[in-house]
């Protein structure tokens, strides 16, 4: 039978071995690491779901210590129309899919794109990017009068999503918001890059 002192070492050794266990199974995820396949959307492939319009993935930036994700893509209209659709951009996280996080166009030109995502939480995991095309739809003259007052609603098209999983995302800790000449001056020196090191 055992003393005092040594039931008393039996429940502390008891009580250690429980509280590694729950260290090891709520902490396995950071000591053996995430197995859950990685949702990562491909760089400069181009992707043609959307209707008019083909979108390549060119960067897509994280800064940890601000909450904000940066993107940027690189469209090429396909549309036969003399205008190009506008794109709208929406983002959630693959945890909380019913919660929309803020999202802005901070950059366009020549069908560049840099948009941010802002207030991502810490534990987001995985942010989907999801970019409609809209464009203007105009009735003829001769409709009704009702018809002719909706004559500029926007047509929602198909959707493109794409995914950014924290394990392959690049982390910068210096990524803010940037002035459009900083970003003009990016893509300047994105397409000598590209003159330079085409084959």
């Amino acid at each position: 039978m055992l003393t005092t002192r040594g039931r008393n070492i039996f429940y502390f050794i008891i009580a250690g071995l429980i509280l590694i266990g729950l260290v090891i199974f709520f902490g396995s995820k950071f000591v053996l690491g995430d197995d859950s396949p990685v949702l990562q959307s491909d760089f400069n492939v181009e992707y043609n779901e959307l209707d008019n319009t083909y979108i390549t993935l060119r960067r897509w930036e994280y800064n940890p210590k601000k909450d904000l994700m940066e993107i940027e893509i690189s469209t090429r209209s396909v549309s036969n129309f003399a205008f190009a659709p506008e794109l709208k951009f929406s983002a959630k996280t693959r945890k909380d899919p019913d919660v929309e996080l803020s999202v802005k166009k901070v950059f366009q030109l020549d069908g560049v794109y840099v948009v941010q995502v802002q207030h991502v939480p810490e534990d987001f995991e995985v942010v989907a990017l999801v970019i409609e095309e809209e464009e203007r739809h105009f009735h003829d003259h001769d409709e009704d009068e009702h018809d002719h007052d909706h004559g500029n609603e926007f047509i929602n098209k198909p959707v493109l999503s794409l995914y950014g999983d924290y394990r392959k995302l690049q982390h910068n800790i210096e990524l803010t918001s940037k002035s459009e000449v900083e970003y003009i001056e990016e893509q300047i020196n994105f397409e000598i890059e590209q003159l330079l090191y085409s084959p």
